[in-house]
Parts: C-alpha cells; sequence; structure tokens
C-alpha cells in the first residue's frame, strides 16, 4: 500500500479508527526518532561505560556502537567518601 492510498483510506474512516491511526502513526514517529539505544553498561574506573547505537533522526539510520563514558567529579567523588568512615 502507497502513501497515497493510505490517505484516501483515511478519508472514510471514523472517529473512533482516526483515533487509532493517530495513535499508531504516534508510536511510530517515537520508534524513528529515538536517538539511541543503550546495548549495555559497565563500572569503569570512577565511572560507567554505556555501549549505545545511536540513529539519525531524519533517516533512522543506524550507527554504532559508542562506547560513552559517564564518571563523577571530584568533588562528588570527595563527598561520598567523606561518608565512608
Amino acid at each position: 500500500m502507497n502513501s497515497g492510498e493510505i490517505i484516501q483510506a483515511i478519508s472514510t474512516l471514523s472517529g473512533s479508527e482516526l483515533s487509532r491511526v493517530r495513535k499508531a502513526v504516534v508510536r511510530r514517529r517515537e520508534q524513528l526518532l529515538k536517538q539511541s539505544t543503550v546495548a549495555g553498561r559497565r563500572n569503569h574506573g570512577t565511572g560507567i561505560l554505556q555501549l549505545e547505537y545511536r540513529a539519525n533522526p531524519k533517516t533512522g539510520t543506524q550507527r554504532g556502537p559508542y562506547w560513552y563514558f559517564s564518571g563523577t567529579s571530584t568533588d562528588e567523588r570527595m563527598a561520598s567518601s567523606e561518608g565512608c568512615t
């Protein structure tokens, strides 16, 4: 079914059917716009390594995997170590 046929079919739908179609379109758009998918995480040093696949929001093309590091700042490490006596 091409987009022209879909648009033509929409013109014949009732209000409740249109509501179902709208929800399906929103769900599909969210899937396409999802920019990253976390494939895994692991502790590393003072932070966490996160393995992600990234997607182009316009095309939905997935790339990766990429490793991202999220570490704690020196102040956060000092504050957490002060509580551990």
